[in-house]
């Protein structure tokens, strides 16, 4: 599946870079991190040992998305949750635009490595509400919702961990979200 220059029948930078990025996901290493280690740097597992690291660990898989590829759709059913390992992911939503019923795409926050999102797999009514867009190349560690769920319910300390650390992200993602509010406001 790489990418290539039809008119010099050359593999693109990009395809190169796809490459290198799955030969690494072969090894079980991405950014010389393995799955456990991206979780021990996410916010909402951080707080976890390592035993339960693994067994977060053992619920997820790597998987490279090009640059312009959408993760997930606002309104489709949250199935996953991820952690960026490497790349660029944008969250957006479709707004209205005038009288002319047009929508526009506006980017409400940015992913970075190590960050989490599509957390509406874990939480009811378990729809995605904004779409994740891929800004550059990148590697996710997709963690089956359904499966965290129900190791959430059946382990109540991993469960306390991981609901603090996700509600540290969903409170920084509601101050972002003010901020950018105040700040088209004060320029309108």
């Amino acid at each position: 599946m790489s990418i290539r220059d039809t008119r010099r029948g050359e593999r693109s930078r990009a395809g190169r870079q796809l490459e290198i990025l799955r030969l690494g996901l072969m090894n079980g290493e991405v950014n010389g991190m393995t799955p456990k280690e991206a979780l021990r740097e996410c916010q909402a597992f951080c707080r976890l040992t390592d035993d339960k690291l693994e067994k977060i660990a053992a619920l997820s898989s790597e998987q490279v998305f090009e640059a312009g590829a959408t993760i997930f759709q606002a309104g489709s059913m949250a199935e996953q949750i991820f952690v960026l390992m490497q790349g660029k992911v944008a969250l957006q939503m479709e707004a209205p635009m005038g009288q002319l019923q047009l929508r526009k795409r506006v980017t409400l926050d940015t992913i970075g490595n190590s960050e989490l999102f599509g957390w509406s797999g874990i939480v009811e009514p378990y729809i995605y509400t904004l779409s994740a867009i891929c800004l550059r190349t990148s590697i996710v560690l997709s963690i089956d919702a359904r499966k965290l769920s129900s190791l959430l319910q059946e382990d109540c300390p991993i469960a306390y961990e991981v609901l603090q650390g996700l509600a540290v992200v969903i409170s920084s993602r509601l101050h972002d979200t003010m901020q950018l509010l105040v700040t088209e406001r004060s320029l309108a």
